[in-house]
């Protein structure tokens, strides 16, 4: 399978939303999100060359943040007005066949445990009946 081409596009930060939320009380990702604030104030009037963030385009806005929270929320922070980014237009096609996946596996697990359930029983039938045949006895 052939991986989708994506482009990047530079998108206005008001079409754009975070849905995940930062722990700015946790020392490493504030030390983390220190560091991105930097390097996204040192591309100062050369935006474009920031790394892309990726956002999922499901046709509505605003997008979803789905790669690049830190330098997001930094040059939200800073003012920028667009932000260099990758839409992932394919992403629910990624996620059905993921989900597709999931359940085929869990199906062969479900199937997988039956037939151990039945040779299971089978056996239990077939003591219990010997055990039937040697009571007569």
């Amino acid at each position: 399978m052939e991986p989708t081409k994506r482009k990047m596009k530079i998108l206005r930060i008001s079409w754009i939303q975070a849905t995940e939320t930062l722990d700015m009380k946790d020392a490493k990702t504030l030390e983390h999100y220190n560091g991105v604030l930097e390097y996204v104030k040192s591309l100062k009037g050369k935006e474009e060359t920031m790394e892309p963030i990726e956002v999922c385009a499901e046709g509505k806005l605003p997008f979803d943040v789905m790669n690049g929270h830190n330098r997001f929320k930094a040059a939200s922070e800073l003012g920028w007005t667009h932000i260099p980014a990758i839409l992932c237009d394919s992403l629910s096609t990624q996620l059905s066949k993921l989900v597709s996946g999931a359940k085929k596996t869990q199906r062969r697990k479900k199937r997988k445990k039956k037939k151990i359930k039945s040779r299971r029983n089978s056996k239990k039938m077939k003591s219990k009946k010997k055990s039937k045949k040697k009571s007569k006895k």
